[in-house]
């Protein structure tokens, strides 16, 4: 019973209620009133709580007390044997505990579960620098990635080339970032990699600042649909700069974002606008499609004198590997790449439907028709000699992209080949689209272009 005159002891809040406002907490640099919040909620008894856990220790590394950081990851270790992340989380916090044989060994059965985690062999080899063993010093070679590895790789490699690079955004830094691009980069460079609150505008206008006074920033913005607060800062500042003073400035700025659907993630984490931002002079808009490319472009937008709008498929981000070599890989920005050759007909995307289309063209060379596709990498510069070369040779053009078909950047390109190649076409000039509706979340494959209604607009244009 509560004393006279004291309140009587809050109930513990639900574990999702209270672990939404933690973290909300602890984004704004609360850890400590976070970890009050959280630990009720650890000696709750029953299955131990994932989020509760992970959120915990992050509070605890915060306010430097690893050794309890490395206790609560303990939990989830021995709740979650095959969770590689929490073995990795063990491994950071023991390693800045001072344990160097438990880190290795935390890092190891990460890399057991997950053989590809980079992070993971960058703090083996940290760990044996500092145990003085020279044969694992070298990183291990990992030649094939995914995107989400290929990212990682030039973000890290950009920043022990030029240390003016700085990466900033929300959840970049311990977590490694929404889709893990950023993972492991905090460990190397604790004093350039930067989580921020979740404001957009500031984040942005921050960037912009940095790159002013001669920082090459490379901030992210966890989803394309939150990049609005940041809009007026994008087009008004970082765009205008170079112009507004003469050439005196320019704003060296990559802003990497994941856009456009495939994680079934519904209208406010699936959308693409870059038409909003082609539409805009002085910024140069970046789309690559497979892993080798992205590390080339991404290298190339970062080491570029003006503000760069680089947009990551979601889509596939996990869904193949490549081999991608280690060392520097620079992409030309500006120069479309053939990815398949052809004579009957050209297809012209850039992302994920860069793929679609070589799906569909496989499927019209089943029925004897040869189909060019051009992946455009960059949209503004955009490399208008590849795509009129292209269809001036086959006279028919299929232009796919997945945002809405009203206003998108396909219909530019389409304008692009009626005003300069319209005497070569044999045929309409065909678009292949998202709809004119919010992006849906239980239709998703509807809504995205298929390799199936690209051949209809083959067919047709080939029938015409």
């Amino acid at each position: 019973m509560a004393k006279k005159g004291s309140a009587a002891p809050a109930p513990a809040p639900s574990s999702s209620s209270g672990v939404q406002r933690a973290h909300e907490l602890f984004k704004q640099g609360l850890a400590k009133e976070a970890l009050a919040l959280l630990r009720p909620l650890l000696q709750r008894k029953g299955a131990v709580d994932g989020d509760v856990c992970a959120l915990a220790a992050a509070c605890l590394g915060a306010e430097g007390d690893y050794m309890e950081a490395a206790r609560i990851d303990r939990m989830l270790c021995d709740a979650q044997p095959n969770n590689p992340q929490a073995w990795h989380s063990l491994g950071y916090d023991l390693f800045h505990a001072g344990d160097l044989e438990g880190a290795a060994e935390a890092f190891s059965r990460a890399l057991k579960l997950e053989p590809t985690r980079a992070s993971a062999h960058f703090n083996l080899a940290r760990i044996a620098a500092r145990s003085g063993d020279k044969s694992k010093v070298e990183v291990v070679n990992m030649p094939a990635m995914t995107m989400v590895q290929a990212i990682n790789n030039a973000l890290r490699e950009e920043m022990r080339r030029d240390d003016r690079v700085i990466v900033l955004g929300e959840d970049v830094g311990r977590n490694g970032g929404v889709f893990r691009c950023t993972e492991g980069l905090l460990d190397e460079f604790p004093d350039r990699v930067f989580d921020t609150p979740l404001a957009e505008g500031g984040i942005i206008g921050t960037a912009i600042g940095m790159a002013l006074y001669g920082l090459r920033p490379v901030p992210e913005i966890q989803f394309m649909d939150f990049i609005y607060p940041g809009f007026d800062q994008i087009v008004s500042e970082a765009a205008k700069m170079r112009y507004r003073s003469g050439g005196q400035f320019s704003v060296p700025m990559t802003i990497r974002t994941p856009f456009g659907g495939g994680i079934r993630g519904g209208h406010y984490h699936s959308q693409s606008t870059e038409a909003y931002f082609c539409h805009t002079p002085g910024l140069k808009v970046v789309v690559p499609s497979t892993p080798k490319e992205a590390k080339g472009l991404l290298t190339s937008s970062i080491r570029d004198p003006d503000p760069v709008l680089f947009l990551e498929p979601k889509k596939l981000y996990r869904s193949s590997r490549e081999d991608v070599p280690e060392g520097e890989v620079t992409v030309p920005l500006g120069q479309a790449a053939v990815r398949r050759p052809g004579k009957d007909v050209t297809l012209i995307a850039y992302g994920y439907m860069a793929q679609v289309c070589l799906d569909a063209a496989t499927k019209a060379a089943e029925k004897g028709v040869e189909a060019e596709v051009i992946d455009l990498r960059t949209l503004v510069p955009l490399d208008e000699p590849t795509i009129l070369s292209s269809v001036k040779k086959t006279g028919r053009a299929v232009v796919v992209y997945e945002a809405p078909r009203t206003g998108g950047y396909g219909a530019e390109i389409s304008a692009i080949l009626a005003e300069k190649a319209i005497e070569y076409l044999r045929g309409p000039i065909m678009r292949v689209t998202g709809f004119d509706t919010p992006f849906p979340y239980t239709l998703e494959d509807i809504y995205l272009p298929n390799a199936d209604r690209v051949l209809s607009a083959i067919d047709k244009v080939m029938a015409f």
